[in-house]
Parts: C-alpha cells; sequence; structure tokens
C-alpha cells in the first residue's frame, strides 16, 4: 500500500468515527432514563415540551423534553451561535426528537442535560 492510500483510510476512517460513532457508542434511552447514563454518550429520545432558540448568540438555547420546565427529565443546550445552525423544527413543542452525546447532571438541581453543538447530534424523529 502507498503512503497516500494509507493516509487516505486514515482520513476516511477518522470521518467514520466522528460522524457514526456517537450514535454507535451509546444506547438509547428515554430522557426520564438519562440521567441514569451521567458521563456516558447516549442517544436520549423524548418529546419536546418546552424550547427557546435564542437570537442573542451570546445566551444558551435549550429545549426541555417530555415536561416544560421546571419539572423536565432532561434538557439539551444548544449555544447561542449554533442555534441557527440547528433544524428549527427541533424547538417546536410536540416534535419528537433524538439527542446524540455525553450525559452531565447540573450542579444545583441535578438534572440531567446534554450540551450539543452539531446539527447531527439533534435529529428529528417521525411520530
Amino acid at each position: 500500500m502507498t503512503k497516500r492510500m494509507v493516509v487516505w483510510f486514515m482520513v476516511v476512517s477518522l470521518a467514520f468515527v466522528m460522524t457514526v460513532g456517537p450514535a454507535l457508542a451509546g444506547e438509547t434511552v428515554a430522557a426520564k432514563d438519562a440521567a441514569k447514563y451521567v458521563g456516558k454518550t447516549v442517544t436520549v429520545v423524548g418529546t419536546v415540551a418546552s424550547a427557546l432558540c435564542s437570537p442573542d448568540k451570546s445566551k444558551s438555547s435549550y429545549i426541555n423534553l417530555d415536561q416544560p420546565y421546571p419539572n423536565d427529565p432532561f434538557v439539551v443546550r444548544v449555544s447561542g451561535e449554533d442555534c441557527a445552525k440547528m433544524d428549527q423544527n427541533i424547538f417546536k413543542k410536540g416534535a419528537k426528537v433524538s439527542v446524540t452525546g455525553e450525559v452531565n447532571l447540573t450542579d444545583k438541581t441535578k438534572k440531567a442535560y446534554m450540551v450539543v453543538s452539531d446539527p447531527a447530534q439533534v435529529k428529528l424523529e417521525k411520530k
């Protein structure tokens, strides 16, 4: 194999791992069960109960799954500058979404959340 082929193979492999890997890395879990997976990469599935895509790039946007704030079991956080890149349908109440990434827990309320920055992390599911 030539050096060029080896480099090409490595680039293609890395691209595959970065795009498909997160979805393959973990389980699919309901929003109400996400807190059991803190520190793990999973796909969380839920229904948008309330959301905000802030036009202010200095403020975070959010999606509360299954219940509106403050009773939401899981929150998707999107930075202000990344919000415009997202499919705006994911912010609509009643939309079913799946979100892939690492589950975190807030310090204060111990609520499960995930920070997303790439549109590929959030998918609109069919009802």
